[in-house]
């Protein structure tokens, strides 16, 4: 694992819905940018010739995770 990968935490797993969707904006409102940001990744089945990663179109669900930027791991 990269030193960034393993900084992340994982929050939530939800529906990749029109409702998922609002709710990672409405976190994204309210997440300290300065200090953090929201990293999502795609859960469902996978389509041979994309290796391990779901697509977008593919997914039944969104994982997320806040992950501290940069800026602050430098600091600590």
């Amino acid at each position: 694992m990269g030193s960034t990968e393993s900084q992340m935490r994982y929050v939530a797993r939800v529906p990749a819905t029109k409702l998922g969707y609002v709710f990672i904006e409405t976190l994204k409102e309210h997440l300290n940018t300065e200090g953090y940001k929201i990293v999502t990744r795609f859960t469902g089945k996978r389509v041979t010739g994309f290796g391990g990663h779901t697509r977008k179109g593919d997914a039944d669900s969104i994982r997320i995770y806040i992950e501290p930027r940069k800026e602050i791991l430098n600091v600590r």
